[in-house]
Protein backbone atom coordinates (compact mmCIF):
# COMPACT_ATOMS: atom_id res chain seq x y z
CA UNK A 1 0.00 0.00 0.00
CA UNK A 2 1.54 3.59 -0.80
CA UNK A 3 1.92 6.23 1.40
CA UNK A 4 -0.98 8.24 -0.43
CA UNK A 5 -3.18 5.72 0.61
CA UNK A 6 -2.46 5.91 4.34
CA UNK A 7 -2.52 9.27 4.43
CA UNK A 8 -5.87 9.71 2.44
CA UNK A 9 -7.54 7.19 4.84
CA UNK A 10 -6.51 8.77 7.75
CA UNK A 11 -7.45 12.09 6.19
CA UNK A 12 -11.05 10.51 5.62
CA UNK A 13 -10.94 9.52 9.71
CA UNK A 14 -10.44 12.43 10.82
CA UNK A 15 -12.87 14.34 8.92
CA UNK A 16 -15.84 11.64 9.88
CA UNK A 17 -14.22 12.53 13.55
CA UNK A 18 -14.65 16.10 12.96
CA UNK A 19 -18.30 15.98 11.25
CA UNK A 20 -19.29 13.36 14.08
CA UNK A 21 -17.78 16.27 17.24
CA UNK A 22 -19.62 18.98 14.95
CA UNK A 23 -22.92 16.81 15.01
CA UNK A 24 -22.98 15.83 18.54
CA UNK A 25 -22.34 19.95 18.94
CA UNK A 26 -25.50 20.79 17.04
CA UNK A 27 -27.54 17.84 18.78
CA UNK A 28 -26.22 19.59 22.37
CA UNK A 29 -26.86 23.04 20.59
CA UNK A 30 -30.84 21.86 19.59
CA UNK A 31 -31.10 20.07 22.96
CA UNK A 32 -30.57 23.30 24.81
CA UNK A 33 -32.56 25.44 22.12
CA UNK A 34 -35.83 23.04 22.48
CA UNK A 35 -35.47 23.53 26.67
CA UNK A 36 -35.28 27.29 26.40
CA UNK A 37 -38.49 27.05 23.95
CA UNK A 38 -40.51 24.80 26.80
CA UNK A 39 -39.48 27.19 29.76
CA UNK A 40 -40.27 30.68 27.09
CA UNK A 41 -43.88 29.16 26.40
CA UNK A 42 -44.16 28.38 30.61
CA UNK A 43 -43.16 31.59 30.80
CA UNK A 44 -45.56 32.51 28.45
CA UNK A 45 -48.57 31.09 29.28
CA UNK A 46 -48.40 32.13 33.06
CA UNK A 47 -48.21 35.28 32.34
CA UNK A 48 -51.24 35.00 30.20
CA UNK A 49 -52.84 33.54 33.27
CA UNK A 50 -52.40 36.20 35.55
CA UNK A 51 -53.09 38.60 33.05
CA UNK A 52 -56.34 36.99 32.99
CA UNK A 53 -56.60 36.55 36.54
CA UNK A 54 -56.12 40.52 36.84
CA UNK A 55 -58.61 40.98 34.61
CA UNK A 56 -61.12 38.89 36.44
CA UNK A 57 -60.42 40.39 39.59
CA UNK A 58 -60.79 44.00 38.82
CA UNK A 59 -64.23 43.37 36.83
CA UNK A 60 -65.39 40.81 39.84
CA UNK A 61 -64.03 43.68 42.22
CA UNK A 62 -66.22 46.39 40.47
CA UNK A 63 -69.16 44.54 40.15
CA UNK A 64 -69.04 44.14 43.83
CA UNK A 65 -68.90 47.80 44.14
CA UNK A 66 -65.53 48.59 45.13
CA UNK A 67 -65.16 52.28 45.75
CA UNK A 68 -61.52 52.03 44.48
CA UNK A 69 -59.73 49.24 42.87
CA UNK A 70 -56.22 49.68 43.24
CA UNK A 71 -57.36 49.53 47.60
CA UNK A 72 -59.35 46.79 47.40
CA UNK A 73 -57.17 44.92 45.16
CA UNK A 74 -54.16 45.04 47.43
CA UNK A 75 -56.15 43.49 49.78
CA UNK A 76 -56.73 40.20 48.04
CA UNK A 77 -53.48 40.32 46.17
CA UNK A 78 -52.18 37.58 48.49
CA UNK A 79 -55.11 35.29 47.49
CA UNK A 80 -54.29 35.98 43.78
CA UNK A 81 -50.75 34.79 43.90
CA UNK A 82 -52.52 31.21 43.95
CA UNK A 83 -55.37 31.46 42.16
CA UNK A 84 -56.80 29.53 39.29
CA UNK A 85 -59.06 30.38 36.77
CA UNK A 86 -62.58 28.43 35.58
CA UNK A 87 -63.47 26.86 32.50
CA UNK A 88 -65.47 30.25 32.49
CA UNK A 89 -62.63 32.66 33.03
CA UNK A 90 -63.83 33.27 36.60
CA UNK A 91 -61.06 33.25 39.52
CA UNK A 92 -62.24 30.50 42.07
CA UNK A 93 -63.48 31.18 45.21
CA UNK A 94 -63.07 35.14 44.60
CA UNK A 95 -66.63 35.88 45.00
CA UNK A 96 -66.86 34.38 48.40
CA UNK A 97 -63.77 36.00 48.86
CA UNK A 98 -64.84 39.28 48.14
CA UNK A 99 -67.96 38.19 50.13
CA UNK A 100 -65.68 37.96 53.20
CA UNK A 101 -64.03 41.29 52.89
CA UNK A 102 -67.82 43.06 52.57
CA UNK A 103 -68.74 41.65 55.70
CA UNK A 104 -65.13 42.21 57.37
CA UNK A 105 -65.13 45.56 59.65
CA UNK A 106 -61.91 46.51 58.61
CA UNK A 107 -62.56 45.87 54.58
CA UNK A 108 -66.03 47.00 54.17
CA UNK A 109 -65.10 50.66 53.92
CA UNK A 110 -63.61 49.46 50.83
CA UNK A 111 -67.24 48.44 49.06
CA UNK A 112 -70.37 50.32 48.92
CA UNK A 113 -72.77 52.08 46.27
CA UNK A 114 -71.28 55.16 44.49
CA UNK A 115 -72.43 58.62 46.01
CA UNK A 116 -74.67 60.95 44.26
CA UNK A 117 -72.55 63.94 43.20
CA UNK A 118 -74.18 67.05 44.60
CA UNK A 119 -74.44 70.41 42.59
CA UNK A 120 -76.19 71.41 39.52
CA UNK A 121 -79.44 69.13 38.38
CA UNK A 122 -79.72 69.02 34.90
CA UNK A 123 -83.01 69.99 32.45
CA UNK A 124 -85.69 67.35 33.39
CA UNK A 125 -88.46 68.52 31.13
CA UNK A 126 -90.67 71.16 30.84
CA UNK A 127 -90.31 74.72 29.94
CA UNK A 128 -86.64 75.34 28.37
CA UNK A 129 -84.42 76.62 31.49
CA UNK A 130 -81.47 75.57 32.85
CA UNK A 131 -83.30 73.70 35.72
CA UNK A 132 -82.18 75.50 38.54
CA UNK A 133 -84.86 76.79 40.65
CA UNK A 134 -85.22 79.37 43.39
CA UNK A 135 -85.35 76.38 45.88
CA UNK A 136 -82.50 74.43 44.47
CA UNK A 137 -80.36 77.29 43.91
CA UNK A 138 -80.99 77.99 48.17
CA UNK A 139 -79.87 74.45 48.33
CA UNK A 140 -76.64 74.85 46.27
CA UNK A 141 -73.34 75.47 48.25
CA UNK A 142 -71.80 78.80 48.60
CA UNK A 143 -68.99 77.58 45.71
CA UNK A 144 -72.02 76.28 43.39
CA UNK A 145 -74.02 78.97 43.90
CA UNK A 146 -71.09 81.86 43.05
CA UNK A 147 -69.93 79.44 39.92
CA UNK A 148 -73.82 79.46 38.63
CA UNK A 149 -73.93 83.16 39.21
CA UNK A 150 -70.74 84.08 37.28
CA UNK A 151 -71.64 81.44 34.49
CA UNK A 152 -75.34 82.25 34.04
CA UNK A 153 -75.98 85.71 35.92
CA UNK A 154 -79.29 86.51 33.84
CA UNK A 155 -81.01 83.76 35.61
CA UNK A 156 -78.86 84.32 38.70
CA UNK A 157 -80.35 87.65 38.80
CA UNK A 158 -84.04 86.52 37.52
CA UNK A 159 -83.61 83.66 40.12
CA UNK A 160 -82.59 85.37 43.26
CA UNK A 161 -84.05 89.18 42.70
CA UNK A 162 -81.03 90.88 43.39
CA UNK A 163 -77.64 91.44 42.14
CA UNK A 164 -74.60 89.25 41.61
Amino acid sequence: MSEANVSSGEERKEAQSDEKSELSVLRERVALLEREAVEAKRAHEAEITGLKVSHAADMALKDAGAKNLTAARAVIEGFLKDARLTGDGRVEGLLEEISRLKQTGDTAFLFGADETPRGFVPFEGGEETDGVTLELLRKMTPDERHRFSVENPGRYKELYGGDI
